[in-house]
């Protein structure tokens, strides 16, 4: 389970986005809860805007790095009871997509940690 975003705006119109980046799922951080990752499509290098934070260890996303799996490249240090409350909203189907808010969900702001 996770909690996906990125790509679009707060009307689902899609975003512009860089290319798509090479996959680094074999940089040996895994997909446990409140990590953050790549989201892709079924191309292992095709990541661009989207990312997900991780609500559960799902170690089926770590792959062997080469030809599955998802980069991690990120974690939440604080405010995950607020990912949590994300991941209870209710959603609708929208333009193809499943699990779309019902109410935009925007994220205000984020910060690096190091």
């Amino acid at each position: 389970m996770v909690v996906q975003g990125g790509g679009f705006d707060e009307n689902m119109t899609p975003r512009e986005t860089r290319d798509p980046i090479i996959n680094e799922a074999g940089n040996k951080l895994r997909n446990r809860r409140g990590t953050v990752g790549v989201a892709r499509t079924s191309k292992m290098d095709s990541g661009s805007s989207q990312f997900y934070v991780n609500l559960i260890d799902n170690t089926g996303f770590n792959g062997d790095g080469v030809k599955s799996g998802y980069a991690v490249f990120g974690r939440v240090y604080d405010g995950m009871e607020i990912i949590d409350a994300m991941a209870i909203v209710e959603t609708s189907k929208q333009g193809g997509l499943r699990n779309v808010p019902v109410e935009p969900l925007v994220i205000l702001s984020a910060r690096r940690v190091q």
